[in-house]
């Protein structure tokens, strides 16, 4: 008798209206029993609804690691975005490098480079020197002739000697640069006739020469029987307007 009275009042609590709340569909008095299709299908909507939060949590995961850097592990490691930030700083510090290394205008590719600065003003590796020797007799000629290698400063200076025969007039040496007689020196030979042996020295420390230059030691006012010898120098001394 009591199993029976509390089934009672169990299944009246069921359906009692003020009691645990019912499925969407549920009307006055249903019992619960009958009520298994509302909940199955209320079951069903929110078991979808699970499964595509899952599907769509997975996706957004899958995607913000594929996204966050070369670990593929959100948070994990760097981020591509700092990666790409650090790139683009040193990106920057080499474009400023290489701007402040490149030459006076501190703009890469721009007006010359320290380089071919260095280059322009850099002096030959050893000295750049020339020199002629000869002899001649007789009259007036050209004893000695060389010729200026590149443009610059240039110091000529000759050594030479002039035997005159007895008799005959004083000579002398003569230093022409580029057609012009910029030296002059005569022989002291003695002796009443001006016969005798005698050294002497010319030089030259000008302006600037072009390439092609000519320099020349000449005799002048020999007579028959005289004779001239000497060696001609040319140095080429470099400078920052004429470097090389």
């Amino acid at each position: 008798m009591a199993l029976l009275s509390l089934a009672a009042y169990w299944i009246g609590q069921a359906n009692d209206n003020s009691g645990p709340p019912h499925p969407v569909g549920y009307v006055t008095s249903q019992r619960w029993s009958t009520t298994a299709t509302q909940w199955k299908s209320q079951l069903d909507v929110m078991t979808a609804d699970r499964d595509n939060w899952i599907t769509t949590s997975n996706s957004w995961q899958n995607a913000a690691n594929q996204s966050w850097g070369p670990s593929r592990v959100y948070n994990s490691g760097s981020s591509w975005e700092a990666l790409y930030n650090d790139m683009v700083n040193q990106r920057n510090t080499w474009i400023n490098n290489a701007n402040s290394a490149w030459g006076a205008s501190r703009s890469y590719g721009s007006g010359e480079s320290w380089e071919a600065a260095y280059n322009r003003v850099l002096p030959p590796s050893g000295p750049v020197f020339s020199s002629a020797n000869g002899s001649f007799t007789g009259s007036y000629a050209v004893v000695l002739d060389t010729v200026t290698d590149r443009s610059g400063y240039w110091v000529a200076w000759f050594r030479g000697s002039w035997s005159n025969a007895p008799g005959v007039g004083a000579s002398n040496f003569e230093l022409w640069i580029g057609g012009s007689l910029v030296d002059s020196a005569q022989p002291d030979v003695g002796g009443s006739d001006d016969s005798g042996h005698s050294a002497v020295g010319l030089s030259y420390t000008g302006t600037t020469l072009s390439a092609g230059t000519h320099i020349q030691v000449r005799g002048n006012h020999g007579g028959p029987g005289d004779s001239a010898s000497g060696t001609l120098y040319i140095l080429f001394v470099p400078t920052q307007s004429f470097p090389h």
